[in-house]
């Protein structure tokens, strides 16, 4: 008879549940009118069978709705620690969200820095470029100084033909300088070559640095950012997983909370058809109770009496007072006007209550108002049938079927049912009708 309400699925299954509700919906509409048709004689058997069918049903019932009980406290639990898993999921979120905002600063900060040593390499790079037109420039005119001395000799050379062209000798030192003039020239261009190559190689190397580490830093720059891109994609997805579940836990408990309510409403409409049979049963037996044949009061039987009735009945609770006489009254609970169908004697809980009269004990049960009762037929005054009922006891003395005596202790004062405080409602019926209990005691 387990019924599961797993988390993933919205089924359930309810073994033999709807067999048994037809039968007992069936067994309460057939209640009455079997009962009229049935001969006097089976009544009784027949009540008692059917009070002991229903009794059985509502056990049942009771146990199924434990378990949807049990199935509705496992749901909210699991619902509540889920809505944890969403809290805490909510709050990883948001701390990986932060982290991608600091990612986006850095990220930021890191492209400044790039853009910087992009800046410091287009630098470079035009340092480079215009190293390179110095040493090209450098090379071109050491290439035309050497053509122009190839042309004109060595200054050796061009100092012997002075002298052979029969030139003036005091020339011949203002044409030795101008020589090693060229020759000086020639050095310091060739120098200016070397100085302006080095200088090229340097600015190609760093360069060369300044391209590297444009690229590092665009590497961690993307490495980081997607890092904690992926995070984020990565707490999302759990927070989407986690809401998903909630909402799966929420629709399992809402569903066992639905079959709880159900279960519920089937127990306590079994207890109210259980109570209408008690009722239907307690009549019968005092019914039959006062037909038979009156007993001697000694025998402790149904008595009866050519009394008035005035005193018949003595005090169920010696000494006590009458807080709620019979009649019309503000309902004390419910708050509206209605009949007060007996007597309220106000007595501290747990004390003895005793029987009114001889008679039989035909009902004894507990009722949703009245709570736990005890109804004893008293038999026949002057022609009319008497039975007395004991209300809202704490606890019983007697059992159905027993005959007990006036002045008998058969239950203990109690507030059981719909009661405000400690007190016997004591009723007195006469021909099975409610009357008041003052024209009997």
């Amino acid at each position: 008879m387990d019924r599961y309400f797993p988390l993933g699925r919205r089924r359930r299954t309810v073994p033999r549940r709807g067999v048994r509700v037809v039968v007992v919906i069936m067994l309460a509409v057939g209640l009455v009118g079997g009962v009229v048709d049935l001969a006097a004689a089976d009544r009784e058997h027949e009540l008692d069978r059917r009070k002991a069918s229903v009794t059985r049903g509502i056990d049942r019932q009771q146990a199924d709705v434990e378990q949807a009980s049990r199935q509705l406290q496992s749901a909210t639990g699991a619902l509540r620690a889920s809505q944890q898993q969403l809290s805490a999921a909510r709050g990883g979120l948001a701390r990986t969200l932060g982290q991608l905002a600091a990612a986006r600063q850095l990220d930021a900060q890191m492209e400044q820095g790039l853009a910087a040593a992009e800046q410091r390499l287009a630098v470079a790079d035009g340092d480079y470029a215009r190293a390179r037109v110095l040493v090209a420039d450098t090379q071109q005119g050491i290439e035309r100084f050497a053509v122009q001395s190839m042309a004109s000799s060595t200054p050796t050379l061009i100092s012997v033909d002075a002298m052979a062209s029969g030139d003036s000798p005091l020339a011949f030192p203002e044409l030795m300088s101008s020589a090693e003039s060229v020759l000086s020239a020639q050095t310091s261009s060739m120098d200016d070559l070397e100085a302006a190559q080095v200088l090229m190689k340097l600015r190609e190397e760093r360069v060369e640095e300044l391209r590297d580490e444009v690229e590092v830093e665009r590497a961690v720059a993307a490495e980081h950012l997607g890092r904690t891109a992926a995070l984020v994609r990565e707490a999302r997805a759990q927070r989407q997983q986690v809401s998903a579940l909630v909402v799966q836990r929420r629709d399992s408990r809402r569903e066992a909370a639905s079959v709880r309510e159900r279960d519920l409403r089937i127990l306590r409409h079994m207890r109210r058809e259980r109570a209408r049979v008690r009722v239907l049963l307690s009549k019968v037996r005092m019914h039959k109770a006062v037909t038979v044949k009156a007993q001697p009061s000694a025998g402790g039987g149904p008595a009866s009496s050519s009394s008035t009735g005035n005193g018949f009945l003595a005090l169920p609770v010696p000494g006590a007072y009458v807080s709620s006489p019979y009649g019309m009254r503000m309902h004390p609970i419910f708050r509206v006007m209605k009949l007060h169908d007996g007597i309220d004697f106000a007595a501290a809980c747990g004390t003895p209550v005793l029987a009114a009269a001889d008679g039989r004990v035909v009902s004894q049960y507990y009722d949703t108002g009245f709570g736990n009762r005890v109804i004893v037929a008293n038999g026949s005054v002057n022609g009319t049938p008497l039975a007395t009922s004991y209300n809202h006891l704490t606890r019983y003395s007697t059992s159905t079927g027993e005959n007990v005596s006036r002045g008998e202790v058969i239950g203990y004062v109690g507030t059981t049912g719909f009661s405000t405080g400690c007190h016997l409602h004591f009723m007195v019926y006469a021909s099975g009708r409610p009357t008041d209990p003052a024209g009997w005691l």
